[in-house]
């Protein structure tokens, strides 16, 4: 069996549910998948709270995939079926209550003050309320159909504590959660599954249910991939010593200057990072992992290839996430003089960045309102009415900003050129771009992007046009790298790097 630890945290609670802003895939959600595929038997274990967590599963595919998550043990909810969807005509609201809906919000108000907030999930769920008042609460709710936890507050609106309850209404912990007075309370009605009444913390709780016989994992059949995580890496390595396991990196999740030689490494057969530079940069700081440390893809390759040779259009698209505000602005200088100077030029902007999103715009449109505006008249805009006349950007550039693995996938279908000039080029971007057989223009070579092959490697941001010429003024080289990924693809399908994890494990294990 292969267990499967994510790293699924939010950003502002360490046990907390993943925040909606952050990105939703990653480097576990896609092995699973490729496992799942391969037909391996695997199980998911979550260690945090994630009330949401079937719906976030539908939404990658993996809702049959078995799962366990350590709060269904605490919270005595691990055999709940789904139940009902929660509506608002369940709560008691007072006969005087307005509603204000927006996609993913209804506020709700008497007598023209705010008295809760309704958070929905992206199906459109209620998935928290947030009511406000001298005593404030937050109901958290389960997918499942009921109220999972409630976090309750001042007169302040600092949080008290939050009492985690079972599918019946009755709390099964209590987390105290001032500075000051931090502690977990076990009620004393539920107390057979635990081994005390008093916690420190949720790391201690947790400890105890790995180590507990929910999670009973045999030492010559089974294998954990443990996602780098600063807060269970030693909780896993710990909790399964004795356990064969594996660690995977991904982006920045686990930052390489936290690497320390500690005990807890000897217990690990093997390290896997997501880009060769990370899998030297794990080398250098674990000197005692010298023979097993690997680089495998994080992401499998699937034949996506797109229609932009078809459209007249010529779709470039650029990636921005690690780039420096100046490099950004440089870069949107370059592209929409090119776009000034060739009509035929659109713009697609990408961003993992969700909350900068509007930053972003902002410095768009900085240097954008640099260059005349286009007074050509249209059936939308006319220098004959009130209308502010249309700039000549307002159609051919977008701004996206990916969550979804799914999101990059869309955009894709009609991009001609990637033009990716971060120090270390988005990997998923780079595998996504090969299954959509896109050249990308990128400043260094990467064993996915090879210099006139599928991609243009540059120096410096001054030779951008002469790259983006190499690929926009004809089919030519287009389809040269066309041809070159699809070759590429059979490198890096799902069958060959779960067979690549089987052949790391059977060597180091």
């Amino acid at each position: 069996m292969f267990y499967f630890i994510p790293a699924w945290y939010s950003h502002y609670k360490k046990w907390g549910m993943l925040d909606n802003h952050k990105i939703e895939f990653d480097d576990t959600i896609n092995q699973i998948r490729m496992f799942k595929k391969a037909n391996e038997k695997l199980c998911v274990v979550v260690t945090n709270y994630f009330p949401q967590l079937r719906h976030f599963l539908h939404r990658q595919d993996l809702l049959d995939v078995s799962v366990l998550p350590i709060f269904d043990i605490i919270q005595d909810t691990q055999n709940t079926p789904i139940q009902r969807i929660i509506q608002l005509d369940d709560f008691d609201w007072d006969k005087h209550t307005e509603f204000v809906y927006t996609p993913f919000l209804i506020s709700a108000r008497q007598h023209n003050q705010l008295i809760a907030n309704i958070i929905l999930n992206d199906a459109g769920q209620i998935a928290s309320v947030d009511f406000f008042g001298t005593q404030g609460k937050t109901y958290l709710f389960d997918d499942r159909g009921f109220l999972s936890s409630i976090i309750y507050y001042d007169e302040n609106r600092i949080a008290l504590y939050q009492e985690y309850m079972n599918s019946f209404g009755d709390w099964c912990i209590r987390e105290h959660l001032l500075s000051d007075k931090h502690y977990i309370e076990v009620n004393p009605n539920q107390a057979s599954k635990f081994s005390q009444l008093i916690y420190a913390d949720l790391e201690e709780l947790i400890q105890d249910i790995l180590t507990s016989e929910h999670l009973s994992l045999q030492t010559d059949q089974d294998y954990l991939i443990i996602a780098a995580h600063p807060h269970h890496h030693d909780l896993y390595l710990n909790c399964f010593s004795h356990i064969k396991k594996g660690i995977s990196f991904f982006l920045d999740r686990y930052p390489i200057e936290l690497l320390t030689l500690t005990n807890e490494w000897e217990n690990t057969p093997f390290i896997v990072a997501d880009t060769e530079i990370k899998r030297e940069q794990i080398q250098e700081k674990l000197p005692q992992f010298n023979q097993s440390i690997y680089h495998l893809p994080p992401y499998d390759t699937r034949l996506r290839l797109g229609t932009s040779q078809r459209l007249k259009q010529l779709q470039v698209c650029l990636v921005i996430d690690t780039l420096s505000d100046e490099t950004i602005l440089e870069l949107f200088y370059t592209l929409a003089q090119m776009m000034v100077n060739n009509d035929k030029i659109d713009l697609v902007i990408v961003t993992r960045n969700l909350e900068k999103v509007n930053q972003y715009k902002q410095m768009l449109t900085t240097i954008l309102d640099t260059f005349p505006v286009d007074y050509e008249e249209d059936e939308e805009t006319s220098l004959d009415d009130t209308k502010e006349p249309l700039t000549w950007y307002s159609k051919r550039i977008n701004l996206v900003g990916i969550k979804e693995e799914q999101d990059i996938i869309l955009v894709f279908e009609t991009v001609r050129v990637i033009v990716d000039m971060q120090e270390n080029p988005d990997i998923f971007i780079q595998i996504a771009g090969i299954s959509a057989g896109i050249p990308q223009i990128n400043l260094k070579t990467s064993q996915y992007v090879i210099h006139q092959k599928n991609g243009y490697i540059i120096e410096c941001s001054d030779e951008l046009p002469k790259a983006l010429e190499y690929y926009l003024s004809g089919l030519k080289h287009w389809n040269e790298a066309l041809v070159y990924s699809v070759d590429r693809l059979l490198t890096y399908t799902d069958d060959k790097i779960v067979e690549e994890w089987k052949k790391i494990m059977r060597q180091t294990t």
